[in-house]
């Protein structure tokens, strides 16, 4: 990634002495920010992420949104294989947690 940085600075700012530092920082900022998302059997989710109180739902869609100030309880309920994930985030998350629908994507299970 630090490379694809490095390009885009040096075509904007050719003239900027410290563009290899400045791509290194931008990059340590992107492996900061990538939330491992769990796969779950689901018809309408397709994977779940959790950090420091932010739940990351990626629907079968593909749209991602970000709820915030949930409980970690009720994520390690979503990722638990015994019961209906869509029935669990219909009766505890949707509609009581303020969320944002984001422009993240999800690649190799990770949240960018």
């Amino acid at each position: 990634m630090k490379d694809e940085i490095l390009k885009i600075l040096i075509k904007f700012y050719p003239n900027f002495a410290n563009n290899e530092k400045c791509a290194e920082e931008i990059e340590l900022l992107f492996s900061i920010s990538k939330i491992t998302m769990i796969p779950v059997t689901s018809s309408q989710i397709k994977s779940i992420g959790y950090d420091s109180g932010t739940l990351y739902i990626e629907f079968n869609k593909g749209t991602v949104y970000t709820y915030s100030n949930v409980p970690e309880g009720h994520y390690k309920a979503l990722i638990t294989p015994d019961h209906s994930v869509g029935q669990y985030f219909v009766n505890h998350i949707k509609g009581k947690y303020d969320f944002i629908k984001t422009d993240k994507i999800v690649t190799n299970n990770e949240i960018k």
